[in-house]
């Protein structure tokens, strides 16, 4: 409270609070009023935060690059698979090697993807990313990988007549049916059927282990497996 001039008393006026201009540098969905005082055309400043759009002339030269690149990266990925492969035939096929390929093949449908992306501006790359990868990762998964690795080492050591029983006999129930043929076969040398029955056996033993019989763990390879190596 406040004594005026001529002894009366009077209250004392609240502050009034100036009003501010909020505008925000980001782009924001905007009504087709003006904000800040602005009319619709200065609103563009807000739906472009980076500038101007890029001249069609200056766009099309980047997309060029951009596939090219694209491009020299795919030539790459087919080099590193024909190396791959020729290494494959020599020293035969590992799941390291092997993983490689599929790694390989999911870089190749990404750099796809990208390109398609380079082209369609508007295109989202994520949800294709995450699609691809997880189909890959499932594929992998369901995949009989240990009977097609002792398949295609057989295939090698037919035309070759070399073999790896270390590796072979490591392998997991789903290469018991192959093993056991090839360990048949009589073109074998002796050092390398004993490395595989050994194998074989330890296989067995870990089949018919307290562990692997109960109703859990049971699945349909294993339970062919343990029929075939009785």
């Amino acid at each position: 409270m406040i004594i005026t001039s001529n002894g009366t008393a009077a209250s004392k006026p609240k502050p009034t609070r100036k009003a501010t201009r909020r505008c925000f540098p980001f782009k924001i969905p905007l009504p087709k009023v003006g904000i800040c005082g602005t009319d619709d055309r200065d609103l563009d400043q807000f739906r472009h935060p980076v500038g101007d759009p890029p001249h069609p002339g200056l766009l099309r030269l980047v997309q060029i690059l951009l596939s090219l690149l694209v491009g020299f990266s795919s030539v790459m990925l087919a080099s590193a698979h024909l190396h791959l492969s020729l290494y494959e035939e020599i020293y035969g096929y590992t799941y390291l090697r092997v993983f490689a390929h599929a790694f390989m093949v999911l870089l190749l449908l990404l750099t796809l993807v990208t390109l398609f992306g380079i082209w369609r501006r508007r295109f989202s790359l994520w949800l294709p990313y995450l699609g691809i990868a997880l189909t890959l990762y499932l594929a992998l998964n369901f995949a009989n990988i240990d009977h097609w690795f002792a398949d295609k080492n057989i295939q090698r050591w037919k035309k070759t007549g070399k073999i790896d029983p270390h590796y072979l006999g490591e392998l997991s129930p789903d290469a018991v049916p192959l093993l056991l043929q090839l360990v048949e076969n009589p073109d074998l040398e002796e050092a390398d059927r004993n490395w595989l029955l050994t194998g074989l056996d330890q296989t067995r033993k870990g089949l018919n282990s307290k562990q692997e019989l109960r109703w859990q763990a049971w699945n349909l390879s294993n339970q062919q497996a343990r029929e075939a190596l009785q």
